[in-house]
């Protein structure tokens, strides 16, 4: 888990989290990366944001700033809702930083599966961003359900509403991960839902398997963001 922090301005920052796909590359959400400034404070390796300054670490974690993004060409609000950022160096494996496991090709509903939702966001939406990572175990339902609430594709996983807990805002771009056999995977990226979270609404999410060739395209080369011209 990466924190991601947009830079705005020296006292406003845009607030999401990602996840590490490789040496180089933090996945999250398109409309994390979006708007301009695309300039990005990356923080891997702490669960307590307290040391967080506006583009610099004061104690634990490891810290970088990046501008290069490539966010998915078909990316629309919440269409296509994915983005790669770029580091600037390796990013240093460790027992606190990892690169997590993504769900594979084949399409998978997921449904009544248990998944994890991780994230810094807001408990409750009037409430101020946590400073240490939180998650909430929610069930993960069909989209058939999904889409009673929400005008979804193939392309989205949901979560089940009512249960008094959600993803919120400050948590786009965080994984939604499940557990198989002993081993994490994010099959889902933190994309919208009701702003009043948590509400009787679904949370939506990306669905990571639906873009595991994109990621892969993108991600594939050492090289590949100089190469690709993005």
């Amino acid at each position: 888990m990466a924190v991601v922090h947009r830079l705005t301005s020296r006292d406003r920052i845009g607030q999401c989290g990602g996840t590490i796909v490789s040496s180089r590359w933090v996945l999250t959400a398109g409309h994390c990366a979006a708007d301009f400034p695309r300039k990005f404070l990356v923080v891997f390796g702490i669960n307590d944001k307290s040391g967080i300054k506006y583009d610099f670490v004061v104690g634990p974690g490891v810290s970088m700033i990046t501008t290069n993004v490539v966010i998915h060409p078909e990316y629309s609000a919440s269409i296509n809702d994915i983005a790669l950022l770029y580091m600037p160096r390796d990013i240093p494996f460790s027992s606190s930083i990892q690169p997590i496991k993504l769900a594979g090709y084949a399409y998978e509903s997921f449904a009544d599966k248990t998944a994890f939702v991780i994230g810094w966001g807001k408990d409750k939406m009037f409430n101020s961003d946590t400073r240490r990572l939180k998650y909430a175990t929610l069930p993960i339902i069909s989209n058939s359900q999904c889409k009673q609430y929400w005008q979804i594709s193939n392309a989205h996983i949901c979560t089940a509403p009512g249960l008094g807990k959600d993803a919120c805002q400050g948590d786009s771009g965080g994984p939604l991960v499940v557990v198989e056999n002993g081993q994490d995977i994010q099959v889902g990226i933190v994309s919208y839902g009701d702003a009043y979270c948590p509400s009787n609404f679904p949370g939506a999410f990306t669905r990571v398997s639906s873009f595991k060739r994109w990621i892969e395209s993108v991600t594939s080369s050492e090289n590949s963001f100089q190469t690709a011209g993005y």
